[in-house]
């Protein structure tokens, strides 16, 4: 998978329209395109997990809702 298509994916779901959240989190093996991704849609890109599984623990130890961010 390329950073265009994930950039076309993005935008053809409408997934960030009135998305007050600047970031997007993509799978621990898409790292590689991080930058890249970052760089074509302004958005801050988090690198996750692996597996699906480790979500919950991924997003226990790094999300913070808007506003209670450190």
């Amino acid at each position: 998978m390329s950073v265009e298509q994930i950039r076309k994916d993005i935008h053809d779901s409408q997934l960030l329209k009135g998305n007050p959240h600047q970031d997007i989190i993509i799978p621990g093996l898409a790292a590689a395109v991080g930058n890249e991704l970052k760089q074509s849609t302004g958005r801050n890109v988090i690198v996750g997990p692996i597996r699906a599984a480790e979500l919950p623990l991924f997003l226990a130890d790094q999300w913070r809702p808007p506003g209670k961010r450190i």
